[in-house]
């Protein structure tokens, strides 16, 4: 069995970058639910947690699949955290707007 080189980071995110929006907007979106619905904080946990594992999974298929380096799934874990930085701006932007 021969095995193939693996793709560097640069030409991995060239070629599979569609692979890493569900993980970008992920953490958009839990934030932003939990905003929206501040008193059924444990009914968006629920819901959202088959979409963590989703997106975690998507990220993961150049690593797994396409032969990508794992410096790839390093980025997409780097990215996940730092997702959260526009979440709460934009959840804080959604509580503003709703005050009574």
């Amino acid at each position: 069995m021969i095995k193939q080189e693996r793709i560097p980071l640069v030409e991995g995110l060239r070629r599979y970058w569609r692979y890493l929006i569900p993980l970008a907007l992920f953490p958009t979106a839990f934030i932003v639910a939990i905003a929206l619905f501040p008193k059924k904080e444990e009914a968006v946990f629920l819901a959202m947690t088959p979409f963590f594992f989703a997106s975690g999974f998507c990220a993961g298929i150049p690593h797994r699949r396409k032969n990508v380096s794992y410096s790839f799934w390093i980025f997409a874990c780097v990215m996940w955290m730092f997702a959260f930085i526009p979440a709460v701006l934009i959840a804080a932007l959604i509580g503003l707007l709703h005050r009574p």
